[in-house]
């Protein structure tokens, strides 16, 4: 165990994650009466290297080499800019749904080429991101079925942005809803961007937090905190969305 500072709302690292053993999740408030909430990673434990799914549907995440915070927003999930991941497994609901929402409490330390924040499954084909490149941070979501970077495939995406540029030192709430063909993104509770993509989600293999696919080559990891990540089978409405965010906001002013 090691005490450690990053900011003015951390005070402490309570330990490296180092064996299996976790507390008891605890579902926030009206997660449990949301059948469409398929995932929910509050990053409330404290310490071992799981990630508790408190939806309900038994998606636990493996944490390979983060460390737990705790500061006034609760506890949180430490990665260090080059090994810290999180793997959840596919969650079937979502792969093939027209509607689709998720949501994250991001604080970062320092930026990089492609430390992503959510790669959701198997980018090639199909998938959906919450994409990092250097100093843009946006969601975006691939044509299922469709291999990438292969003329003549039909390969399609698109992005919708939520951050240009990021900021680090400071906590952001970022969403993004899929209502098809309606895509719109969202940050601190208020819409940020839209745009039109006619396809349904894509989701298979498993959700990365914190990074790209571990397949890609790519080895950087996000640099700084994470907690509070949810998904939903539909689209949260814009009210949703902004009382979702003052619900979790407390101690990340």
């Amino acid at each position: 165990m090691r005490a450690w500072r990053s900011s003015r709302t951390t005070r402490l690292i309570v330990g490296a994650v180092l064996g299996m053993a976790w507390a008891t999740e605890r579902p926030s408030r009206g997660q449990e009466k949301d059948p469409s909430l398929v995932g929910a990673w509050s990053f409330s434990q404290g310490s071992g290297a799981v990630a508790k799914d408190a939806s309900g549907h038994g998606h636990d995440g493996a944490i390979n080499e983060g460390t737990w915070v705790t500061g006034d927003f609760g506890t949180a999930l430490h990665f260090n800019g080059e090994s810290t991941y999180v793997t959840i497994p596919a969650i079937p609901a979502l792969d093939g749904s027209d509607q689709m929402t998720v949501s994250v409490w991001v604080f970062w330390e320092g930026v990089g080429r492609y430390p992503n924040i959510l790669t959701g499954g198997a980018w090639n084909p199909g998938g959906f991101l919450i994409f990092v490149g250097d100093d843009r941070c946006s969601f975006r979501l691939g044509r299922p079925g469709k291999e990438a970077w292969e003329l003549g495939k039909d390969w399609q995406e698109t992005q919708a942005v939520l951050l240009q540029p990021i900021r680090p030192g400071r906590w952001v709430h970022l969403a993004a809803t899929v209502k098809r063909p309606d895509m719109t993104t969202y940050v601190n509770g208020e819409p940020v961007g839209a745009v039109r993509w006619n396809h349904p989600v894509g989701q298979t293999g498993e959700i990365i937090v914190g990074r790209w696919n571990l397949d890609q080559g790519e080895t950087q990891s996000h640099y700084g905190m994470i907690d509070e990540l949810r998904l939903h089978s539909r689209a949260l409405s814009p009210a949703e969305i902004r009382a979702e965010f003052g619900r979790t906001r407390q101690g990340r002013q």
